[in-house]
């Protein structure tokens, strides 16, 4: 399943789709009990919604405005902000402003920073569709929201 760490030390960084991702903090780094990446989002973009079943996530807004879903509740947070999205809670993150913004995201517990980098690599593969990325994020307990997603899109103007 994580073919990829050896790949995505500190301080890399990888394109997932069209998104940047930096790795900070690997598992390897705090005996598996976080992980913490930043990612950079272009302006009305969306990560499709999803669930997490092992996996508490604590966003910290760094740049520009991010919107939230959180278990049917959305909302902006700007600079400094913290949004904790729990395990088995719906949740999405996209773009809601007019530039860039980022965010650094600790995961707990740590590992789950190698599902960007399968994922990184199937949006290269001729295999990158809807079918193929759930299936890959099934094997991380992550299950994808298409629903929510297209309520997003057009509720906000956004793309994934």
């Amino acid at each position: 399943m994580n073919g990829t760490r050896a790949n995505w030390e500190p301080g890399s960084t990888l394109l997932m789709g069209r998104y940047p991702l930096v790795c900070r903090v690997t598992e390897t780094q705090t005996d598996g009990s976080y992980s913490l990446v930043e990612q950079t989002m272009p302006p009305r973009s969306l990560v499709m919604p999803h669930v997490h079943e092992a996996h508490d996530q604590l966003k910290i807004v760094l740049v520009g405005t991010v919107g939230f879903y959180v278990d049917g509740e959305e909302f902006t947070a700007g600079p400094g902000e913290f949004v904790l999205t729990p395990r088995r809670l719906p949740h999405a993150v996209w773009n809601a402003g007019d530039q860039d913004c980022a965010f650094g995201e600790l995961t707990s517990p740590g590992g789950f920073e190698t599902y960007f980098g399968e994922f990184a690599k199937l949006a290269d593969s001729p295999d990158n569709n809807l079918a193929s990325r759930s299936a890959m994020a099934a094997a991380y307990g992550v299950t994808f929201l298409p629903d929510i997603a297209a309520a997003l899109i057009t509720k906000h103007g956004l793309e994934l």
